[in-house]
């Protein structure tokens, strides 16, 4: 690329020309083209310190010449222009500080050739195919402008559907070709204002028509255009009377900005004011062939911040920065008075460039200037470096006071520090002798003077004294050492109880040669004393039966003497804050986090007002549930606003609340939390009161159990069913139970089909959503009764006399009692022929006890012969009657023995081996 299509840029402030010292140009030269025999002008143009010169070089040389004009304003203007003048020029800019140098620029005189002579003024192609006609284009300085004549008829190479073409290097592409008309070019130089022609060229089509097929003539050829300027990709597509051509970039279906366009026949493809955005991958694409390029934008160097002048002294390190970017990454050259410098150090960390200047001297001062350069173009940026040499002078900060107070065991600074170039070196007098430093005392590189622990022995004149080649100045102060006045204790806060004696200390440790004064005050305003209520003591504040109202925030100031002047470690303050205890106020918001089946998380928010509380507040929980309404409270005590509650009931209903606690007292409780149940579990309990039931509509062989529901806590959950088990107690295996499941809702259940008389072992469990229960304790319960199956049997029926029977029996079989025997009847009555049935009116003896199987039946007739018949009852009735026995008393006698009286019935018990059950 030719180095004056570069772009130049130069940096400059807002205000530059108070800003900036040294000189900057404002206007840098750029290329110029000349006619020879003409006029040409190179500008350059710069700001800072007056006056400032110019001149100029060519070729790197100073020159002059009747025929240059260098005006003082830094134009060069050359009269009239010979060829001897084309040469590399370049401007510089002086002032007291130093000089720049602008861009190196060239001046061209302009030119235009001559046209060469064709070999043959006949071009042949085959007949249809594509002909290329070369211009041969004469060299020119600036480049010529080319347009084709077709018989002395500009070509038409823009309207669409035209044939004609030209390239980027001047030739003229015709598809197809045609034959019978002659082609030339012309050439302008728009400098000279001059034209030559071309000798004509004839086309010649060879052989019969044939079909070519279409071709990108011309691929794309990458291309680099600077930032701002046009890119023009060219794709000439022969063999096709109107091609079409699509355009495309990185892949994209479509072109991605306005800026980007074709031409009326999409032969060139315009990019205007190219950003370093649009660079990339171009395409284009006609009838399945494809050519493509890359654009590169290059963007010229910028400087965000330029190096700043430095006014600095002897000795110094001096540091010029240049901020720098652009595409490619530009490189950085430093220049003092326009002269290039080599070997010196930089320092570069990414975009920023440091030219290190160390210990310098006079010798270094000048205009020092970045040059940030790349393919696009030059930016300059210059500032001025003053070393200056002149005698110590004591900085505002370094000066000493004529005294000086200092505290014991402080660390303690007296400053001492001076500008001067070379920077001076600085010496301390103690009482006016040499000061000897050790580990306490150290003369600081700044020239202060730092004792480390301030003890009264360093209590004296202290001089300074500031060195350099220019001179040499002083300056003293006495120091005075003092005890630091300092609080006693450090109790800021203070408790107390309505109705107590409450101090608040502000007792002091002082320097003795001192005396302080003490003032209390509240909210900015002093405490008024009131006898017997607020008094001071010494240096106390007394509080006298306190209340409430006399809480706050109390202020003990102290000062002394020095306080007056100025000193402020001599005023000390402290603020005493007077706490009010009382009980905290109840905890807020408790609520349950989380539940599990024995235990929950509580959080809940601490109280408006914990009562002053010197400690932290302690929590305790309370709670109630459906069991028992009564508040319990746990075993946990937390110093946090959080806390697990352990050892619940499953699947109860719990209530919480949170008392707080102080040194004072306790807290009403909080409000109650939200009602929650803790996760239910396998039931713990069984149902209580199972018992049976006779239902008197029921068959003898059934019963009727019932229960009473699982107590809570110890059915845990949802009670889903209940399992009844049932065996006879004898007669089966201790493991042989019977299952019968229960509806949950339901507490009784009806067994039946079970036998008469049968002793059952019963037991019940319940199941809920997580498991089953324990089973109950067992419970005996017997099925119904039925009257006895037999009647007992008659053995023999013996007469004891004349009024009396003995009768024997033997009773029915146990398994056929069917209950509880109770006992037999006889029945007995007269013997009468014509009565065939017992009769209603029969006599009945009552034999009570089971165990018995002997009758006696007395008061009967004298020879009288009776029938009797027996049964066995139980409590649901009598057995069957026995068979009939007949018997005849004895005749009457009067000799006879009548054991028994008149009227009353006997019997004779014998002892059996006792009832079923």
């Amino acid at each position: 690329m030719p180095f004056w299509n570069l772009l130049v840029v130069v940096v400059v402030g807002v205000s530059i020309v108070e800003a900036v010292s040294t000189p900057t140009f404002v206007v840098l030269p750029r290329h110029v083209v000349a006619k020879s025999g003409g006029t040409a002008s190179l500008h350059c143009s710069a700001v800072g310190h007056q006056p400032l010169n110019y001149w100029w070089t060519r070729n790197s040389q100073k020159f002059s010449s009747p025929n240059v004009v260098f005006h003082s304003n830094g134009t060069l203007q050359l009269v009239i222009v010979a060829t001897t003048d084309a040469a590399e020029y370049q401007c510089f800019a002086n002032n007291s500080i130093g000089s720049v140098a602008s861009n190196v620029v060239d001046l061209e005189i302009a030119v235009l050739g001559v046209f060469s002579s064709r070999s043959s003024p006949v071009v042949s192609v085959a007949h249809g195919s594509y002909s290329v006609l070369p211009c041969n284009t004469p060299t020119s300085v600036p480049k010529a402008a080319v347009t084709w004549f077709r018989d002395g008829v500009i070509v038409d190479l823009d309207s669409r559907g035209s044939k004609a073409m030209m390239t980027l290097e001047d030739e003229l592409v015709i598809s197809p070709a045609d034959s019978g008309a002659s082609y030339k070019c012309v050439a302008e130089n728009k400098i000279l204002n001059i034209k030559k022609t071309s000798d004509d060229v004839f086309l010649s089509l060879l052989g019969m028509p044939v079909i070519q097929s279409l071709q990108i003539l011309y691929g794309l050829e990458d291309t680099q255009v600077v930032l701002g300027s046009t890119a023009v990709f060219q794709c000439i597509v022969v063999n096709s009377l109107v091609p079409t051509i699509q355009w495309r970039k990185d892949g994209s279906s479509s072109l991605p900005s306005p800026r980007i366009h074709s031409d009326e026949n999409d032969r060139k493809l315009v990019i205007t004011n190219a950003m370093v955005s649009d660079g990339g991958v171009y395409k284009c694409l006609s009838g399945g062939k494809t050519a493509s390029a890359r654009l590169t934008v290059l963007a010229p160097p910028v400087i965000h911040s330029g190096p700043q002048d430095s006014i600095t002294a002897i000795g110094a390190t001096v540091y010029l920065t240049c901020n720098t970017s652009g595409v490619p990454t530009p490189s950085v050259s430093w220049f003092k008075n326009g002269v290039e410098l080599s070997g010196v150090a930089t320092v570069n960390t990414g975009l920023v460039h440091s030219l290190k200047l160390t210990n310098v001297h006079e010798s270094d001062n000048g205009a020092y200037q970045c040059r940030s350069s790349n393919e696009a173009g030059i930016a300059f940026a210059s500032a001025a470096v003053i070393v200056q040499a002149f005698p110590p002078t004591f900085t505002q900060g370094g000066k000493l006071q004529s005294n000086i107070i200092a505290f014991r065991t402080s660390a303690t600074t007296l400053p001492c520090s001076a500008i001067g170039s070379p920077p001076p070196t600085y010496k301390w007098l103690f009482r006016d002798l040499p000061l000897v430093a050790g580990s306490n005392l150290q003369v600081l590189q700044a020239g202060s003077l730092a004792i480390g622990s301030v003890q009264l022995k360093n209590a004296g004149k202290y001089t300074c004294i500031a060195t350099n080649q220019k001179g040499s100045i002083r300056q003293s102060t006495i120091l005075a050492v003092y005890t630091e006045t300092a609080f006693a204790d450090d109790v800021t806060t203070v408790y107390g109880l309505a109705g107590d004696l409450v101090v608040l200390s502000c007792q002091v440790r002082y320097d003795s040669r001192l005396y302080i004064r003490v003032q209390w005050t509240k909210n900015e305003l002093q405490v008024k004393t009131v006898v017997g209520k607020v008094t001071v003591s010494g240096h106390d504040l007394v509080f006298h039966n306190v209340t409430v109202g006399d809480g706050g925030d109390y202020d003990c100031s102290v000062s002394t003497q020095l306080s007056a002047e100025g000193r402020s470690k001599n005023v000390i303050r402290r603020t005493v804050q007077l706490l009010l205890q009382e009980p905290p106020s109840p905890p807020q918001n408790v609520e349950v986090t989380s539940k599990a089946r024995t235990a929950v998380l509580l959080k809940w928010q601490a109280p408006e007002s914990d009562g002053n509380a010197k400690n932290s507040l302690f929590y305790f929980i309370e709670y109630n549930s459906s069991i028992s309404r009564e508040f319990v409270r746990s075993s946990t005590q937390t110093d946090a606003r959080t806390a697990r509650i352990s050892g619940l009931h499953p699947y109860v209903e719990y209530q919480f609340r949170v008392v707080a606690s102080n040194d004072v007292g306790e807290s009403n409780p909080s409000y109650l939390s939200r009602a929650i149940r803790t996760l239910p579990d396998s039931p713990t309990s069984s149902p209580l009161n199972l018992k049976t039931l006779v239902n008197p509509d029921s068959p003898e062989d059934s019963f009727v159990v019932v229960w009473g529901p699982t107590p809570s806590p110890g059915v845990n959950g949802p009670v889903v069913e209940y399992h009844v088990e049932y065996r006879q107690e004898n007669g089966s295996k201790p493991d042989s139970w019977t299952r019968v499941a229960v509806n949950g809702s339901s507490l009784n259940v009806s067994l039946t089909s079970l036998g008469v008389y049968k002793l059952y072992l019963l037991r019940i469990r319940v199941v809920n959503s997580e498991g089953v229960g324990p089973w109950s304790d067992e419970y005996r319960a017997l099925t119904g009764e039925l009257p006895p199956f037999d009647p007992p049997e008659i053995e023999r029926v013996n007469a004891l006399g004349a009024y009396s029977l003995r009768l024997e029996f033997t009773p029915p079989r146990r398994d056929t009692h069917n209950g509880i025997l109770r006992g037999f009847k006889v029945w007995y009555w007269p013997n009468d022929p014509a009565v065939t049935q017992i009769p209603a009116d029969r006599h009945e003896l009552t034999v009570s006890s089971p165990q018995a199987s002997v009758a006696i039946i007395s008061n009967l007739n004298p020879n009288t012969k009776y029938n009797l018949v027996m049964v066995a009852y139980n409590n649901a009735g009598n057995s069957p009657v026995s068979l009939r026995e007949q018997q005849i008393t004895a005749e009457a006698s009067m000799e006879f023995f009548q054991p028994f009286a008149m009227g009353e019935w006997h019997s004779e018990v014998t002892v059996d081996n006792g009832p079923l059950y």
